[in-house]
């Protein structure tokens, strides 16, 4: 079967007084926003003081990095990962292979980065994966060769020329 699942969720941290305090939550709401920011400076309060040492000063920094990918895998129908898969499992259906694995999967994660001093960065980096597992048998002995395509960017790491290699690779060296 396929499926696609999203997952959401922020973490915070808050230094006050040299003491840092720390919440996270899976809910984007003003409201566990609040509570998070609370639990954060509650852990604060329960720590005991310390000396603080003073850094340099240096000016707030507000940006937002745009993706740099070409086509985002939020926007690439389940259809289209589903053949990326079945062309990489036909191209790895070698002679002698008893068996194959072809596993897609990608994650999207938005990320915002802030401080004190009023800096907040925010930046979307993403995380697709094309793995093909083959078997062999050879008597009693089975041969196990996975390879994968993959890493930072965007749905067009996975053209029809890089899923069939991947896919002839892993057949290749079992």
């Amino acid at each position: 079967s396929v499926r696609q699942d999203f997952a959401e969720g922020f973490g915070l941290r808050i230094c006050s007084g040299g003491i840092w305090g720390f919440a996270a939550s899976t809910s984007l709401t003003q409201e566990s926003l609040a509570e998070a920011v609370e639990q954060a400076y509650s852990m604060i309060r329960a720590s005991p003081p310390t000396r603080v040492k003073r850094g340099i000063s240096v000016r707030p920094v507000r940006e937002r990095h745009p993706p740099d990918w070409k086509v985002d895998p939020r926007l690439v129908d389940t259809s289209d990962k589903l053949r990326v898969c079945l062309q990489a499992d036909s191209s790895s259906r070698l002679e002698g292979v008893s068996s194959t694995l072809c596993v897609y999967g990608d994650s999207v994660t938005e990320w915002l980065v802030g401080n004190n001093q009023g800096t907040c960065v925010s930046y979307t980096t993403s995380s697709p994966r094309l793995t093909v597992t083959v078997y062999v048998m050879d008597g009693s002995t089975t041969h196990v060769i996975t390879e994968s395509i993959g890493s930072n960017g965007g749905f067009e790491l996975f053209s029809e020329e890089a899923t069939t290699r991947v896919g002839m690779e892993a057949a290749s060296k079992a």
